[in-house]
């Protein structure tokens, strides 16, 4: 969701680019109705841009849930190239097209002096409707956040915050006019002069530069979908504590048997241990960072996992939406739902007594399924060290993978981490095409978390990683052309 809100901000301040509709207010602010024209005008044209924002992002989605195969990338993709084509056409009109000093203002101008509130607002809606330039900007905009899985609340707060944005210009006279109402005529009235003499140079750059830029992130999102090296066979995706986009906070049931629905490669979950030793699924020892409430009688005895006992954890609902109590489950509950999936188990809190007492749990479960572990198990961890000593110590009764947890991207450090580990999984924004490249050198794969955007899920395939972590399985899957539905022939 950042990126893409950032992304969508980055291509909204092309809005600032509007001097015709910047120059409108400034004449409103010198006609019979003053401020409270200029104010209604303002909310026309920012009202439209909000409501054609909001039924555009509120259509795609419902677009992707028709068509999820199809994803909304390629959408999003064409209509950075069609807009950059359109842009383009813009741009050399105006460039074939000598300006003429003495041509009169355009007819919608003439009308400014004698416009009421209530017929500035319909102004403005008008205006916004008319201009094709920033029409082409703002959908741009908004295809950005279209194209992006979030829940309807965080689209609709991008798309207000893309509005505010792209119309944060034509509010500049109004808050001159209110901060410093002394200076605000002279102020103004070089504003204008300015507008009025530039206008037609500023649109000779604007057009041709966002042109070329909507272009270069079409083409290239065009070429990632259709014409990128595809991702080997065994590319490994990861659902992320399960299922977390679908079933938050993840790391419960109903998580882990979304992600396992949907055909997962392996099972990416969280371990923690409780007060008396016991190893139970969750991300953070305080249940409460996750949305966990407590739902047994009485109070908590604390909120923290590693303070309370086996049996008090059970207490905790983690999905106050589903039906019935979801605790954090015991290690036992989790490895039961399947026997085949792979798994990639985070030891939190991974002092090396802390390594000791989650691998004795995970040694314990194998002696009562059979050796059901062989050949799908990885532990994964921040602290190294806890790794390389599970490693040393268990490596021989234990066969598993060790996968390090990575936020710096010290290659020195990865060097001398293969000795005892076979994947780096960074964070994401860390991997470059050298990096994957020279990593997969040591004969390590590289595994980034938490990809939650398809563009970025298409960048990671291009540059060759072997899996991604993520919250949203069903869209990797989707990318990789797979069938997300397990119970399909």
């Amino acid at each position: 969701m950042k990126l893409a809100l950032l992304q969508a901000l980055v291509i909204a301040m092309g809005g600032l680019s509007a001097l015709g509709s910047l120059l409108i207010v400034l004449l409103l602010l010198n006609s019979k109705a003053g401020v409270r024209a200029s104010l209604a005008y303002v909310l026309g044209y920012s009202g439209s841009y909000l409501t054609m924002g909001l039924t555009t992002v509120w259509l795609g989605r419902s677009l992707v849930e028709l068509d999820e195969a199809s994803g909304p990338s390629p959408l999003a993709s064409a209509l950075f190239v069609a807009m950059g084509l359109l842009l383009w056409f813009l741009a050399a009109k105006k460039w074939l097209t000598p300006p003429d000093p003495d041509a009169p203002p355009p007819k919608l101008m003439e009308a400014v002096d004698t416009l009421t509130p209530v017929k500035a607002f319909g102004f403005g809606v008008v205006v916004t409707l008319l201009n094709v330039k920033n029409l082409a900007i703002y959908f741009s905009a908004i295809s950005v956040i279209a194209a992006t899985p979030m829940t309807p609340a965080e689209a609709g707060l991008c798309v207000v915050l893309t509005v505010v944005v792209f119309c944060a210009g034509l509010l500049c006279p109004l808050l001159i006019y209110a901060l410093v109402p002394k200076r605000a005529d002279a102020w103004l009235e070089k504003m204008r002069n300015w507008i009025e003499a530039n206008t037609d140079k500023v649109a000779r750059v604007i057009l041709p530069l966002f042109a070329t830029l909507f272009l270069i992130k079409g083409g290239r999102g065009l070429w990632l979908v259709y014409f990128a090296a595809a991702p080997s066979a065994e590319f490994d995706v990861q659902g992320h504590r399960g299922d977390r986009g679908k079933v938050p906070p993840g790391n419960t049931i109903p998580s882990y048997e979304s992600a396992l629905a949907l055909g997962v490669d392996t099972l990416e979950a969280d371990m923690q241990i409780t007060r008396d030793g016991a190893v139970v699924m969750g991300h953070d020892d305080d249940l409460r960072v996750t949305g966990c409430a407590w739902a047994g009688s009485g109070d908590a005895s604390s909120p923290l996992i590693s303070e309370q006992l086996a049996a008090e954890v059970s207490s905790w609902d983690c999905h106050l939406e589903l039906e019935g109590i979801q605790p954090p489950p015991p290690l036992a509950a989790a490895l039961d739902l399947d026997r085949e999936v792979a798994l990639n188990l985070e030891l939190k809190r991974p002092t090396e007594a802390d390594a000791d007492v989650y691998v004795q749990a995970l040694l314990a479960y194998q002696a009562t399924c059979g050796g059901c572990l062989d050949g799908r198990l990885t532990l994964q961890s921040f602290e190294w060290s806890a790794l390389r000593h599970a490693r040393d110590r268990y490596g021989e009764a234990l066969a598993f993978r060790a996968a390090i947890l990575d936020k710096q991207g010290d290659f020195e450090a990865i060097v001398h981490a293969r000795e005892f580990a076979q994947i780096w999984s960074p964070k994401h924004e860390l991997v470059t095409a050298e990096l994957v490249e020279r990593v997969q050198g040591l004969d390590m794969q590289v595994i980034p978390w938490t990809v939650n955007e398809e563009a970025r899920m298409r960048e990671l395939i291009e540059l060759g990683v072997d899996g991604i972590i993520t919250d949203y399985p069903d869209l990797l899957l989707r990318v990789l052309e797979r069938d997300t539905d397990r119970s399909s022939p």
